[in-house]
């Protein structure tokens, strides 16, 4: 049996799972009350759009940034790939991982973004993703 291969498409759909089953976190990658005060695990907690990427790339994402060293630039493609989507890179040059990090916390975190655009985004994501590929 082969072990399935990781793809920016299956990071960004299993992310859009994870928000869908356990509901989107702000301003930290899970929701640290509720792993370490209720003992939920990290896996069914609350996840913003980069702690989500992280842990369905399969990081700790209890280690903060350095998951971006675990997963190599899986998390890092995933992530270029959604702000490219969202319309969010003004610049030509290629997006830093700290940058891609830091414009995907901004847009989970604004008020204005609800649970379902996040999830939309990341599924919609990998599907221009797969007809890209597919062209």
């Amino acid at each position: 049996m082969s072990t399935p291969t990781i793809t920016r498409q299956s990071v960004l759909r299993r992310a859009a799972e994870l928000i869908q089953a356990n509901g989107r976190n702000r301003e930290t990658y899970y929701d640290h009350a509720q792993n370490e005060d209720d003992g939920v695990p990290v896996d069914r907690c609350r996840m913003c759009t980069a702690g989500a990427l992280g842990f369905a790339a399969g990081a700790d994402i209890t280690t903060c940034m350095p998951f971006l060293e675990e997963t190599g630039p899986l998390v890092v493609e995933a992530g270029r790939a959604l702000i490219g989507h969202l319309g969010l890179n003004f610049s030509p040059e290629l997006l830093s991982a700290e940058t891609v990090i830091s414009i995907i916390g901004h847009w989970n975190d604004d008020e204005h973004t609800t649970d379902q655009q996040v999830i939309d985004a990341l599924n919609d994501t990998a599907d221009a993703l797969d007809e890209q590929e597919a062209a």
